[in-house]
């Protein structure tokens, strides 16, 4: 199976890589969707084991949240009201609107004709 290489997030890009900004890069990136630790290590390229590692510590952290359970596997999500999350949702926007292009206004393309 080949993988191709995902273009690196503005989390990562700022962070570094590292299998903790990845799984909280998805997180941040699904909001309102919840997962389980097979579906995070899926998405995010990494081995179960290590998704179940930080998995618990974000839990811990409050930042992620076990939402329900299907059978044996619990789905987890982020938790939106915790305080760490609002500022990272908010870095990130903030990222995403200093490294998006420039929009021209409309004065500016009527000075060029």
């Amino acid at each position: 199976m080949v993988v191709s290489k995902m273009q690196e997030s503005n989390l990562a890009l700022l962070m570094g890589s590292s299998p903790m900004t990845n799984i909280l890069d998805h997180f941040i990136e699904h909001i309102g969707f919840d997962y389980t630790q097979k579906d995070v290590a899926k998405h995010a390229g990494l081995n179960r084991l290590t998704v179940k590692k930080y998995v618990k510590r974000l839990a811990e952290l409050g930042v992620i949240k076990p939402n329900r359970k299907i059978a044996k596997a619990t789905l987890y999500t982020l938790d939106t009201k915790n305080k760490t999350v609002k500022q990272l949702i908010s870095l990130e926007l903030a990222m995403i609107e200093s490294t998006a292009p420039q929009k021209e206004t409309l004065l500016e393309i009527k000075a060029r004709a």
